[in-house]
Order: structure tokens, then sequence, then C-alpha cells
């Protein structure tokens, strides 16, 4: 038997709940994988509470695991038992378990130099910077980069990232207790934005300019401040909404030549090569410590309800992580 998590229905964190079951041989095609570390994020927030909806005919949770493969299914021929693996790409959820199957073809073998809390904790929100500064916006040196949620998790690899590929990084934080965490990811300069007139500064500070793209991952309660923000053809890459879903206008994006994306993480990985390509990017900026990832707190798989608590609160600054 083996411990999973799930959901009842729709809801707050207190509808989580533990299971055991029994765990089918793996298919032709798929692996067992003994899960090591799991980790916690907003999308699984977003399925809990039934703001998306991935085909999840069984209310499962989690996105995201390491692991250990244990035993592989007949046609497999990339990965052997014994391999230490990642993946975040599945679309179905079900990493909120002890043991699962799962295609090989979404699996990424992790480096002997790196530890499976590190990644799990950079992984999924690394493909997601990927996406972010190498697709959606390809970020250069000198570009003048804006990242709202500057000190959390998938702000703060974004802010590396862009930091390391040269550019000028403005950070915004909604709390000005993580103006420090938002230096330390490389911000240049971090402003507040639940402050009256935080757009003006960054203008200021640009000189007037503005810059060549924001990052926003907050939504409605940034979006004027955003658009405000950009120079002349720049562009909104709205990447999250934990404010709600801001209302874009056609105006808006037409007063100053602008562009808008609203990039898809499922969309940018959509195929083997695509995520071996990413997954190959990120994993070589955690070994060079170019990306790193900060593991604010550990808790039990059964507790993953408390983690889910602690996320929504917006105090935590960095990744949560699931033991079992």
């Amino acid at each position: 038997m083996v411990t999973q998590l799930y959901f009842k229905n729709t809801g707050d964190s207190s509808v989580i709940a533990v299971r055991e079951v029994n765990i089918q041989p793996p298919k032709p095609d798929e692996v067992l994988v003994r899960h090591t570390a799991i980790g916690v994020n907003f999308f699984d927030i977003k399925v809990r509470s039934g703001q998306v909806s991935p085909p999840n005919p069984d209310n499962l949770l989690g996105m995201e695991a390491c692991g250990v493969v244990e035993t592989v299914g007949s046609s497999v021929n990339s990965l052997e038992v014994g391999d230490r693996v990642v993946y975040a790409t599945c679309p179905t959820p079900g990493a909120y378990a002890e043991k699962r199957c799962i295609d090989q073809k979404y699996l990424i073998k992790i480096p002997e130099t790196l530890r499976d809390e590190i990644v799990a904790a950079g992984f999924l929100k690394g493909l997601t910077v990927h996406m972010l500064a190498r697709r959606a916006f390809i970020v250069r040196p000198n570009n003048i980069v804006l990242v709202h949620a500057a000190g959390g998790g998938v702000g703060g690899l974004l802010c590396q990232w862009c930091k390391s590929m040269g550019s000028v990084v403005i950070g915004t934080v909604g709390d000005d207790n993580k103006i420090t965490a938002a230096l330390e990811n490389g911000c240049d300069l971090v402003f507040n934005h639940q402050k009256e007139g935080w757009h003006e500064e960054v203008l200021t500070a640009t000189r007037g300019i503005g810059v060549n793209v924001v990052y926003d991952s907050i939504g409605r309660s940034t979006y004027t401040g955003s658009i405000a923000c950009l120079m002349p053809m720049g562009i909104l890459v709205s990447y999250g909404s934990t404010s709600g879903v801001a209302e874009v206008k056609t105006a808006d994006i037409a007063a100053k030549s602008l562009f808008f994306t609203r990039p898809t993480l499922f969309d940018y990985q959509s195929n083997r090569m695509e995520l071996t390509l990413a997954s190959n990017d990120v994993l070589e900026m955690l070994k060079a410590k170019l990306l790193r990832p900060k593991i604010h707190g550990y808790y039990p798989l059964v507790s993953a309800a408390e983690a889910h608590l602690a996320l929504e609160s917006r105090r935590v600054m960095g990744s949560l992580i699931l033991k079992t």
C-alpha cells in the first residue's frame, strides 16, 4: 500500500485528505518512481480550489517531484532501475504520493551533483523562468526588465536568470519585509507595488524611458502600473493572477504599440524535444548556481494542507518541499 493525497471536493486546504492505495505495475512506457522530494506550487492550490481543471478524475494533487526509479515498463529504454529523476510537466496531477507510475517521456535524469531537494525546489519554477526569459521574451544584456513578486519563488529565480543575462533588473514586492530577498535575487532596484505611485518611481529610475518587459504574476492590481512602466513597443508578459485576472484593453496596448502575451508552460513544453532542451538549460543553471532556489521549509507528505496554508499566506520566501 502507498500513501496518496487527494481532495474530496474543491475548496480550501481542509479538503485535502490521505488514503492508502495499491499501485498497479507500470505500463510498457511507464516507470514506477519512489518520490524523495515533492515541490509545492501555487498551481496545486489552483487545482485544489477548482481554479484550473487539468485531466484529474481522481482529484489528485501535485505536479512536481523528484525520486528514484524502482520498476521500468517493458518498452522503457531511456531509464534504468536506480536512476534519479524529476518531472513537472505531466498533465495529470499525482505527485503528492509516496510512489507513482508515470510515462517516461515526462522524466528527466538528475545530475549527480544536485540534491533532490534543490531540484524539487527549482525545476518547475526553473522551467517557467526559462519560458519567460528565453521564449516569451528573450532577455539580452542591458535590457531593463521589471519583475513583480521579486522576493518569491518564481519571481526570485526570474530575477536571478535575468541578472545572469546582463540585464538591469527592477523588482517589486508586496511587503517591505521582502525587499532584502529581492535584492539578494539580483534586483538593482526594488519598489513596493502596494504603495501609491510605484510605477512613477520606476519611470523616474529609468529617466522616463520605461522598461523593455514587465513580468507580471499578480494581475488585476498591478496591470495599470505595469502598462505605464513599459517603453514603446515593450511587452507585458502575464503569467499569473494572484490578485485576479486583469482586463486587458486594446486601447492600453495601442497607446504605445505594446505587446501582450499570456504564456502557458504546457504549451511551451508540449513535446519531448522542448522539454529536454529547457530542462538541460535549467539543470545547468542550477549546477552553476546561477539559479539559487531558496527552500523556505519542509513538511511531511501527510501535512500538505499545512504547506498550502503557508503558501497562501504570502509570507513564504522560496519553495516548500514535501518529504515522504
